[in-house]
């Protein structure tokens, strides 16, 4: 069974220059998907494609049908966290609206996860931190969020050699029930977490 499908994409700006053309995927359930392709080639136009978020001057054909009930997470390659709330707070901030969600115990989880990133100042406010620590919250947001398809723009570019590798084990151990398109300039990274990698695009 398939949580999206994509048919013949194309994305152009108003002037008429193409972004994407003539795109198609299948991505099953529980498949985890890498995207490698050069930069500017438009993998975070796909990406926001896929999550409904392209800016208006866009023109975009072909169809992307989502499975019923697919709830959709988003680690962006400009991090977009609330820079005057602390790290604890950009992490339960987004789950406050969700019904049946019980915030006290997402409190323990959000806890738990930003010691597995590194991030041991869940009070300090995100403003302050360095590129490698907005990075891995953005990606803690995107994790603890309960999704079933992941997007992960450029997740680890910001982060040194070290950190990367215990990064990764966190994200590939949360891969395990999802199914995720991540998109990376790094195949190394890609082979260690993904099922198959699309190299053209």
């Amino acid at each position: 069974m398939n949580i999206l499908k994509i048919e013949n994409l194309c994305v152009e700006t108003s002037a008429k220059s193409q972004i994407i053309k003539n795109f198609s995927l299948e991505l099953e359930c529980g498949h985890i998907l890498g995207i490698l392709s050069p930069t500017g080639s438009g993998k975070t136009t796909l990406l926001n494609c896929v999550a409904g978020i392209l800016p208006k001057n866009l023109n975009v054909t072909g169809n992307i049908e989502l499975a019923q009930n697919t709830v959709i997470s988003y680690a962006f390659q400009d991090y977009r966290l609330l820079n005057n709330c602390t790290v604890l707070e950009n992490l339960i901030i987004p789950l406050k609206h969700l019904k049946n969600i019980l915030i006290p115990q997402k409190q323990e989880e959000a806890l738990e996860l930003l010691q597995k990133m590194q991030l041991d100042s869940p009070e300090k406010k995100a403003g302050v931190l360095s590129g490698g620590e907005k990075q891995r919250l953005s990606l803690a947001r995107a994790l603890i969020y309960p999704s079933n398809l992941l997007l992960l723009d450029e997740p680890f570019n910001a982060l040194s050699q070290e950190v990367k590798k215990s990064v990764l084990d966190v994200v590939k151990e949360q891969l395990k029930s999802r199914s995720a398109i991540i998109v990376s300039h790094d195949k190394n990274d890609l082979d260690y977490l993904c099922d198959s990698i699309v190299k053209s695009f």
